[in-house]
């Protein structure tokens, strides 16, 4: 089986094709470090995340989620004149306002809501980070395994009771980033490990290869206009 698309398939690979596995750890960093380069490139749709907020108290403090990297849009139960829903819209401490309006800002790990009742339902949309993946060296032991020959998914034991528990061990191995624009990652790994080696001749086809793979992710994913509302 040729395993691919995955975290710890990402790190063996890197780790065969470079010869350096006395610096296993630098590799893990670095390939953690190429996907956030990456998806940060743009506000792709693939890292959009919709969810339901209700208030609980007022003042509301709705707490960011970990992986939280901006705001999209906050929808109300409200309507205006024409029966248009209300956005919540994002104001800086300090910029005039109205106590009615509804507004919202970050403060601290919080972000703090005006305009609204105990028991309002907010549709929020925001994008996401990646969260970090971890390498798992034994590969009986990963929860997923994507074979390149047969383009399947093989689950470990553990998760095989239902589809639920096979879509929780894919979102342990890879993500969209990862499984769809691996050789991008696995580049930009490549290419600051040989630097950090000083394998100057390596290093610098990693990098036109991964600066090169960039352009094609940012064309060829869809991605949102961030004017927001």
């Amino acid at each position: 089986m040729e395993e691919s698309q995955t975290f710890s398939a990402l790190i063996d690979d890197v780790l065969k094709r470079s010869g350096r596995k006395d610096r296993l750890p630098s590799i893990i960093a670095y390939a953690r470090t190429t996907i956030r380069e990456c998806l940060i490139l743009d506000f792709f749709d693939q890292s959009l995340i919709e969810t339901q907020v209700t208030v609980d108290a007022i003042p509301f403090l709705w707490d960011r989620p970990t992986n939280l990297r901006s705001i999209l849009a906050v929808r109300t139960p409200y309507f205006d004149r024409r029966n248009k829903s209300i956005f919540s819209k994002e104001r800086k401490p300090g910029m005039v306002v109205t106590d009615d309006e509804q507004y919202f800002y970050l403060s601290g790990n919080s972000f703090a809501f005006n305009g609204l009742a105990v028991g309002d339902v907010l549709d929020v949309a925001y994008y996401e980070y990646s969260k970090p993946l971890i390498y798992i060296p034994t590969v009986t032991e990963r929860p997923a395994r994507y074979n390149l020959e047969t383009e399947l998914w093989e689950y470990h034991q553990a998760y095989t009771a239902s589809e639920e528990t096979e879509l929780t061990a894919r979102d342990k191995v890879t993500n969209w980033l990862l499984f769809y624009w691996y050789e991008l990652i696995a580049e930009g790994t490549q290419a600051k490990l040989y630097k950090l080696v000083n394998d100057e001749a390596r290093m610098r086809m990693s990098y036109a290869l991964y600066k090169s793979i960039q352009k094609d992710l940012v064309a060829g994913e869809s991605t949102a206009y961030m004017g927001k509302y």
